[in-house]
């Protein structure tokens, strides 16, 4: 029995808890499920579902114990703990069945191949041809052309193979030919795309991967003009970004051939190949100085046009955060007011309002509302040490502007100190903060007359340096320069 069911509280147990993730539709349909005699052989276990269904949603109601449960389903006898305990786990697993009998049913092909396998077992051959024919028209009609596309039509061919192989046992009119292309297409697809993302976790943080054979990946490619396919290309280029040298020719190739081919993949993997765009420029914005806020605004908007941020009604908070970021950085100051209005609902999670006051006290810091800004910033307690970076930065930032002595070099210590506790970090990251702290106090030892260093050379090191924020920081050496001459 699993340790959850032992709760004194029936409304902890994993069987409410799993009535508890099904919507309305979903507990009508589990409802049928319970009661049928395919599914169900416990009519206790029916019984004890139509008692408890009656608190949907919140299971929260004061009668809902239980001992009132228990009387309902056996009026006149003694309350016996270990009886709803069985009842809960038979249900818990009841759910589960149910979870994955819908699952596998909403993947029309896996339905499709189970029935195949089933004439295939039964030696139906005239049903069998007639059931691969319709798979085979299902999957050439698929648009989606990602890794698992792929390997779906190498299980399709290894299952025709095997039909054929009962009357045809020298191979004469059968062979690997077609299984062979597809699970190379499956291969390369699928090894390119996660060494991409391999290499993206190596350069950001502190991870190994063993990517040994990426040259070999790479040759197989392009040797073979990426066996015939886009979306093979399309991961190729993805996985080239990460590449010491300058990618350039790649990232734009990448970008249109993901917008000329959104329907080759689903949802969430194109989702994932707009991050390795993503990925391209906050990389470069660190190795050179060059300003990806106009690109990365385009990127962001096509995924806003595509309702690519929303998923199941709901938008991830850090990508509600850093999509308001890069369409505010690119001084698309009255689209970002938009976004937040319209997207700031969908929010979901425990930071939701954290992300929401942050972006707010930034445009409000746009304004010049400092005060404002505070407010928004003192509402947003995030909890991750990199939420709470990004907080900092526009601390420092408005401390800076503002002339906060105290309060300026208070954040800077705590930046430090941040840095130092953060174990996860590589340099990569880490050397651009470091930079950008070093810039900032400079500039502002400059403007509180600290100090003679010359502003020029502060701006070298600006433009020369790796650093975050280069456009803010040079906007201060500007400000400081112009306030000189007058």
């Amino acid at each position: 029995m699993p340790d959850n069911e032992k709760s004194d509280s029936l409304g902890l147990t994993l069987a409410i808890g799993f009535l508890k993730l099904l919507d309305k539709n979903e507990l009508r349909e589990f409802d049928r499920f319970v009661h049928s005699p395919f599914f169900n052989n416990r009519s206790e276990v029916s019984s004890y579902f139509d008692v408890i269904k009656k608190y949907y949603p919140d299971f929260s109601h004061k009668e809902f114990t239980k001992e009132n449960v228990f009387a309902e389903l056996y009026p006149g006898t003694a309350f016996r703990d270990d009886v709803i305990r069985r009842l809960n786990s038979n249900l818990f697993k009841l759910g589960e069945e149910y979870g994955a009998y819908t699952s596998r049913r909403k993947n029309e092909f896996e339905y499709e191949k189970d029935l195949l396998n089933f004439y295939f077992t039964k030696n139906a051959d005239k049903s069998f041809k007639k059931q691969l024919r319709n798979i085979e028209g299902f999957l050439e009609s698929q648009e989606i052309n990602d890794p698992e596309y792929f390997y779906n039509l190498s299980t399709l061919n290894e299952i025709e193979r095997n039909q054929m192989l009962k009357y045809d046992p020298t191979y004469k009119r059968s062979g690997f030919e077609k299984q062979i292309v597809n699970h190379w297409k499956y291969l390369l697809s699928s090894m390119l795309r996660l060494y991409g993302f391999g290499e993206y976790e190596k350069f950001f943080f502190n991870k190994e991967y063993e990517l040994k054979y990426a040259d070999e990946l790479q040759h197989i490619a392009t040797s073979s003009n990426f066996m015939g396919s886009v979306a093979i290309e399309i991961y190729y280029r993805a996985f080239r970004l990460y590449a010491e040298s300058n990618n350039d020719d790649d990232f734009h190739k990448l970008k249109q051939l993901i917008k000329d081919n959104t329907a080759l993949f689903s949802k969430n993997e194109l989702f994932h190949l707009y991050i390795h765009l993503f990925n391209y420029c906050n990389i470069n914005k660190l190795k050179k100085d060059v300003d990806y806020s106009r690109v990365e605004f385009e990127i962001s908007k096509e995924m806003i046009e595509k309702e690519m941020i929303i998923n199941n009604g709901v938008i991830d908070p850090g990508w509600f955060r850093g999509i308001f970021f890069k369409i505010f950085n690119a001084g698309e100051i009255k689209f970002a007011e938009e976004y937040i209005n319209k997207y700031r609902s969908a929010v979901s999670g425990n930071d939701s309002e954290n992300v929401v006051n942050h972006a707010l006290a930034q445009l409000a810091m746009h304004k010049k509302d400092y005060s404002k800004a505070l407010e928004y910033l003192a509402k947003a307690t995030y909890q991750h040490i990199n939420d709470k970076w990004l907080i900092k930065n526009i601390y420092l930032k408005i401390f800076y502007e503002t002339g906060s002595y105290e309060e300026f070099y208070y954040t800077v210590d705590s930046i430090r100190h941040l840095i130092k506790e953060e174990g996860s970090w590589n340099e990569n990251l880490i050397t651009p903060i470091r930079n950008f702290i070093t810039h900032a106090s400079k500039l502002f030892r400059i403007k509180q007359k600290e100090t003679d260093i010359p502003v020029d050379e502060v701006r070298h090191e600006i433009l020369t340096s790796k650093t975050i924020g280069r456009q803010w920081l040079l906007e201060k050496t500007d400000e400081i320069e112009n306030a000189s001459k007058s």
